[in-house]
């Protein structure tokens, strides 16, 4: 997941590719619950979206 990569990459990760494109798709997540329809291990997605993001949130917003 994001988190995994942000530890072993860093942070800026997060500026291109994979990192900007899912954290941009998670930040747009309407929470309709579509995702959890399709998830074979009934996992609650737009919870753990959103407790992703705001981990990213907060790690990012820490002073150096």
């Amino acid at each position: 997941g994001i988190r995994y990569a942000v530890k072993r990459f860093g942070d800026g990760f997060l500026l291109s590719g994979w990192g900007k494109d899912a954290t941009d798709k998670a930040r747009n997540c309407s929470e309709c619950g579509e995702c959890m329809t399709r998830c074979p291990y009934e996992l609650p997605i737009p919870e753990l979206i959103k407790a992703n993001l705001k981990w990213l949130d907060e790690r990012l917003n820490q002073p150096t």
